[in-house]
């Protein structure tokens, strides 16, 4: 990370079971942050101290690979590249690559992605799988990308980086592209990471930018129900001049 961010603040649950979760790991992953705000990410993964990390396919994103054609999650055939920001062990990168679409995970930690790389080994669609360590900010891909998967990174940025965050992922996204955020944690604790979120947190830096919103049927895991909302951003093109 910022790449995946903790999956809640002081008294967090277990990700997978919905058991309660004692705070130290949360403490230490923001102790290594305040040393370290970057590289602090890649300790927390030497460390094992991810209490962010899901295990497994986020439901949502299996939930949008699996919709057929009519559903509000279906993902339209001209989504042929994914880019998942924060991929940490890489599971959505692994679900994206699938019906003929890459997908690549971007994380900072170099640690995040030689797991991501190692667990993937001898996978069908190895092929259609990129990892990639590099800062969000930096990176400079050669194509921009049909589709933008979000989930527990902008969480993870300070709030003052977020005009930022929507102005690198306009770059990083095809104009007639998509941005699918899953909205997370909408709740109103203090500090972070993670920070707060919701929609108007979301739509206050990517409207100023030409994108509109559409909410979408929503599949979480116990612990994060009615902490989280899909979301698909699209811009509009200007209206022609008469």
């Amino acid at each position: 990370m910022p790449q995946h961010a903790p999956t809640a603040t002081e008294g967090a649950v277990d990700a997978a079971t919905g058991a309660p979760k004692s705070a130290p790991g949360l403490n230490c992953v923001r102790k290594l942050l305040a040393e370290d705000p970057v590289g602090g990410w890649d300790k927390a993964w030497q460390a094992s101290t991810t209490p962010w990390d899901l295990g497994g396919v986020t439901p949502a994103v299996a939930a949008m690979v699996a919709a057929g054609e009519g559903s509000p999650l279906h993902l339209p055939p001209a989504i042929r590249s994914v880019l998942v920001p924060g991929c940490g062990t890489g599971y959505d990168v692994e679900a994206f690559a699938s019906n003929g679409r890459q997908a690549t995970g971007l994380d900072i930690s170099s640690s995040a992605v030689a797991h991501a790389e190692k667990r993937v080994e001898g996978a069908a669609n190895r092929a259609a799988m990129a990892f990639v360590c590099a800062d969000f900010f930096k990176y400079r891909p050669d194509q921009p990308f049909d589709a933008i998967f979000d989930y527990t990174f902008f969480c993870a940025l300070p709030p003052s980086l977020r005009p930022k965050w929507a102005a690198k992922t306009a770059e990083l996204l095809a104009a007639d592209g998509a941005l699918y955020t899953l909205m997370f944690p909408i709740d109103g604790h203090e500090g972070g990471p993670p920070f707060a979120v919701s929609k108007a947190s979301y739509a206050e830096v990517l409207e100023p930018l030409g994108f509109t919103v559409e909410d979408l049927p929503t599949v979480s895991p116990p612990p994060r129900q009615g902490k989280e909302q899909l979301a698909r951003w699209v811009r509009v093109a200007p209206a022609a001049k008469v």
